[in-house]
């Protein structure tokens, strides 16, 4: 390779392209293009690439704050819960209100609101 480069460097037509030759032996060099085919492998093709860690990375993130909603939510289920076993007038309440259940001695009157008509646009011309 140093006899190309001294008979590149010694005619005068090519000498300005010398120091480039000499950058591109480094770059044809075998373990400079096994390694760089390694690294584009390793980033994009492998079943182990950059781009799949990223995606479970997300992945990961986003069921991290699933896990904090339901935790939240258990604790106020559990609250609810507790309230429910302690609480008689609580159970009352909520058969009352959800399954519409009564005293015997009592009517219930169930209201349910018609919804309202949205006023239609007029034109005027």
């Amino acid at each position: 390779m140093s006899t190309f480069i001294e008979k590149l460097a010694s005619s005068k037509k090519y000498s300005k392209f010398v120091p480039y030759v000499k950058w591109f032996g480094y770059f044809v060099n075998r373990y400079t293009v096994v390694s760089v085919c390694f690294i584009i492998w390793m980033i994009f093709f492998d079943q182990n690439s950059f781009i799949t860690h990223q995606e479970l990375d997300k992945q990961i993130r986003n069921l991290e704050m699933d896990e904090a909603y339901f935790r939240k939510n258990l604790e106020n289920e559990n609250e609810k819960l507790k309230m429910l076993i302690d609480n008689p007038a609580e159970i009352e309440r909520i058969a009352r209100e959800k399954f519409f259940l009564k005293k015997d001695n009592e009517d219930i009157f169930i209201i349910q609101e018609e919804p309202q008509k949205k006023p239609q646009k007029t034109t005027d011309e």
